[in-house]
């Protein structure tokens, strides 16, 4: 039996395990959220968080028109060159898991380096300032607001920096 979050169109070359698709049907379907959910991405280095996060990100537009990703991985981002942190927002589906996709940010910020160890508290204010940018834009807290903001569902990848969780 297919998930109904299985892409039409998926990578061929790229496997989806059942747990994959279990937590991703689970955040864009099973939860009826008001705002729409923000899913975290994060796990050890080589554990296929950006795959992870790129089908996420697929099956969320299947029920959404938008989606906001905010890539905190400078190392290897999403959308933007290596040395950034991101806020995107896409409007279609990435045509191959496999592959990153150049897109221009809403938002974008040059952090200068490939990873964050140098400079933890620049890294962390440019999060902050990329998120609260999000919820500003996307985010409907106060009834009086525009119409327009009914809420944005959130992706952010992060960096391989877990170790141990199991």
């Amino acid at each position: 039996m297919a998930s109904r979050s299985e892409p039409e169109n998926p990578s061929p070359n790229i496997y989806i395990p059942p747990e994959w698709s279990e937590a991703a049907d689970c955040i864009a379907y099973d939860s009826v959220t008001s705002p729409p959910p923000i899913a975290i991405v994060c796990g050890a280095k080589n554990c296929g968080k950006s795959t992870f996060s790129r089908y996420l990100l697929n099956i969320l537009l299947q029920r959404y028109k938008k989606v906001g990703y905010l890539d905190t991985d400078v190392g290897q981002p999403e959308f933007s060159p290596p040395g950034f942190l991101s806020l995107t927002v896409v409007d279609e589906v990435t045509p191959d898991l496999t592959i990153p996709h150049l897109k221009t940010p809403e938002r974008c910020l040059f952090f200068g380096d490939v990873s964050s160890k140098r400079n933890p508290t620049t890294y962390l204010n440019y999060i902050f300032a990329l998120y609260d940018y999000y919820q500003k834009e996307y985010c409907l807290f106060d009834k009086s607001a525009s119409p327009a903001k009914v809420g944005l569902p959130l992706v952010v990848n992060t960096p391989g920096w877990v170790k141990d969780a199991n």
